[in-house]
């Protein structure tokens, strides 16, 4: 199953989320990718835009510096099995509502905070992530 997670840049939040869940499969017939509904940093390293991301997942012994920010398409949605929205607290695109599965999760965006807040969000996505990818193994037990 493809899973999609969605924040309003593709800086923090969907980036931690994406790579959580890439890192904790058992297997590779699940994928995670992510993408923002801006596309103010589009192709911008998470390095050059958000340190305290980087350094928040160095403390958990992930190294995301050299993700890219990526900007949300209808094909990537289409492509989705699941789409998760971080926070639904932001205009998102149309077609996001016709997604296969749409989930929304309440994760504050840690922008313009300090690092303890960054390491708060972090862990609460870890929690969400690990309870996604039970739905997620339940969902393809059944298909």
């Amino acid at each position: 199953m493809k899973i999609l997670f969605v924040c309003e840049n593709n800086i923090s939040r969907s980036q931690i989320a994406e790579t959580f869940f890439n890192g904790l499969v058992k297997d590779k017939k699940h994928k995670a990718g992510s993408a923002g509904v801006r596309d103010k940093h589009d192709g911008d390293t998470i390095e050059e835009i958000s340190k305290l991301t980087v350094r928040s997942m160095k403390e958990a012994g992930l190294d995301i510096g050299k993700k890219k920010s990526k900007k949300i398409t209808k094909k990537k949605v289409k492509d989705a099995d699941f789409v998760v929205m971080m926070n639904h607290n932001f205009d998102f695109p149309d077609y996001v509502k016709e997604s296969k599965r749409l989930i929304l999760w309440d994760v504050e965006d840690p922008k313009g905070r300090d690092l303890n807040v960054f390491i708060k969000i972090r862990d609460r996505i870890h929690l969400l992530v690990n309870r996604l990818i039970d739905e997620v193994d339940m969902v393809s037990k059944e298909a």
